[in-house]
């Protein structure tokens, strides 16, 4: 959904860009609310023995999507700017909650940051977390993502956004944008699960 606004432009597309950020970095903080004692003990690990260099830059959605977040914070509004920054303090924290002062694996393997993964490094990607991909019609899409959408609001609103130990603002250097992101959380979920379902009401199957 980010890249297709991304790719249309247009002064149009900034609020929504802004928006669909902002959710990104609120399922990061979601994605990386485990305790550091069980990412460091079974998650972690697990990466290791897929791949010693397992890396979130070698899933299939992220190629590409650095270079446009850079263009449309390099000539869009201030606020486009500044959900890019808040994005990026927000994958900074949650990795130092995570794996305070340490490295990625990719890293730690000796490799840097940004370069391109192989073929093979992206269908381990896919495997590690189950994706299958194939060609689907828009409303295939939808379905699909509104089914994760709602399972994850769920799982917050039954058991909150943490499931034990201090939220990744307490240690996130005083970003109060991160900590409002926390306290907001089922506030954007709500609000993209309403509006990807009226969407999905409004135009026909593709």
């Amino acid at each position: 959904m980010l890249r297709a606004v991304l790719i249309r432009e247009g002064p149009e597309s900034a609020d929504e860009i802004v928006q669909l950020l902002d959710l990104y970095s609120t399922l990061l903080l979601y994605a990386g609310s485990c305790p550091p004692e069980l990412y460091q003990q079974a998650i972690r690990p697990r990466m290791a023995r897929a791949h010693p260099a397992f890396s979130g830059e070698w899933a299939p959605d992220h190629e590409g999507l650095p270079q446009l977040l850079k263009r449309a914070a390099d000539v869009g509004p201030p606020t486009v700017a500044g959900a890019v920054r808040r994005s990026h303090r927000v994958h900074v924290a949650v990795a130092e909650h995570l794996v305070p002062g340490g490295v990625s694996l990719l890293q730690q393997a000796g490799r840097s940051a940004g370069g391109p993964p192989s073929s093979q490094e992206r269908a381990l990607y896919d495997r590690f977390f189950l994706v299958s991909r194939g060609p689907v019609c828009t409303h295939a899409l939808d379905v699909q993502l509104l089914h994760r959408l709602l399972r994850i609001l769920v799982d917050v609103e039954g058991s909150g956004l943490y499931y034990g130990g201090p939220p990744v603002s307490a240690a996130a250097g005083g970003f109060n944008e991160i900590a409002e992101l926390e306290q907001t959380v089922l506030t954007r979920l709500r609000a993209q699960g309403t509006k990807l379902a009226a969407s999905m009401q409004d135009k026909p199957h593709q």
